[in-house]
């Protein structure tokens, strides 16, 4: 084997020069450090691909620390963990602790539903702030101190939750669709259980050319004698347009046909005298019940001014008799 810096001619297999003591090698594995040169043709090519290659993205520029993506994922984590504080019992049941609030969340579910139930309440509120008080408690709970190490990180989700909470349940109040509403009854309607002081549940009435049936509980705009304005009531329809009404000893009677006591009570502010009212087209004969005093005189105009209503004037009917609860039924709608 011939040393590559003495070139004296060696024993093969031996490991160095037996003249200079250089380490020998295969030829084969010998690497040429030193290319030739480019030809000069080919340079001005090479320029312009490192012209092109300055554009191209550093590949150790992921491994470098990026400030605005550090700042991205910490508050994509704070955001995460309001949400988990939101959810009642998601945090827990994420973190496997649900069986440490599970009397939390049932007391949390009773008081939302007796809210529910109780809804236009006063009790209704009660409950509905036993709910967002039960609410925060288990957002509290959630274990923000053992996955956020900075304190104003913590003291910044709980801040947001709690705020949070208290915007939904401020909400929940109004989730009520705008066209239903809640009034009490100064009427007592023995058939349908309905005594003075009960609250109904009223919905709007979409066409004010429909006729209503007899015997439906509206709200109606009615006429307050002596102020020239019209303020809000509750009545019931006994006459219908282009029928004569008839009030004879505390008694209704419609084209002649007497109707039942039970169902269409007389107001206690009719005398007991012979009335007889004819009602117009696109009218209503709606009683109810009114402070009429020193009228005796007039009494057969008086019950024109309160009792014949425009359909126009008819906003809207009962639905449900919504409390006491007891006695919580649906009202007939035909």
């Amino acid at each position: 084997m011939q040393c590559q810096r003495c070139q004296f001619e060696n024993m093969p297999g031996q490991p160095r020069c037996f003249k200079c003591n250089s380490i020998l090698e295969d030829q084969k594995n010998i690497a040429d450090v030193h290319p030739p040169r480019m030809p000069s043709w080919q340079r001005p090519f090479r320029r312009v691909s490192r012209l092109l290659r300055r554009g191209k993205v550093d590949p150790d520029r992921d491994r470098r620390p990026n400030n605005q993506l550090a700042w991205m994922n910490k508050h994509r984590f704070l955001l995460w963990t309001v949400i988990r504080g939101i959810i009642p019992g998601l945090a827990h049941a994420r973190q496997k602790r649900f069986r440490q609030i599970r009397w939390y969340m049932a007391g949390w579910l009773l008081c939302m539903a007796l809210a529910g139930w109780m809804f236009s309440l006063p009790l209704s509120w009660t409950f509905l702030g036993m709910a967002a008080a039960l609410h925060a408690w288990i957002a509290l709970d959630m274990g923000a101190r053992d996955t956020l190490d900075n304190t104003l990180d913590r003291l910044w989700v709980l801040m947001v939750t709690f705020a949070l909470i208290f915007v939904a349940y401020a909400l929940l109040i109004r989730v009520m669709p705008r066209d239903f509403s809640f009034q009490r009854t100064p009427l007592m309607i023995p058939s349908a259980e309905i005594q003075g002081g009960d609250m109904l549940l009223l919905r709007d009435v979409e066409d004010p050319s429909q006729i209503l049936p007899r015997g439906t509980l509206v709200q109606f705009r009615a006429a307050a004698i002596g102020r020239g304005d019209r303020v809000d009531a509750i009545g019931q329809i006994v006459g219908l347009p282009n029928e004569v009404v008839t009030i004879h000893e505390r008694v209704y009677y419609v084209n002649g046909m007497k109707l039942a006591v039970e169902e269409y009570p007389v107001p206690g502010w009719l005398t007991s005298a012979h009335h007889q009212i004819g009602v117009r087209p696109g009218e209503y004969f709606i009683s109810s019940e009114y402070r009429v005093r020193g009228r005796q005189n007039r009494m057969n105009q008086v019950i024109k001014e309160l009792c014949l209503v425009s359909g126009s004037e008819v906003e809207s009917r009962a639905t449900m008799l919504w409390w006491p609860l007891h006695r919580r039924h649906s009202l007939r709608q035909d």
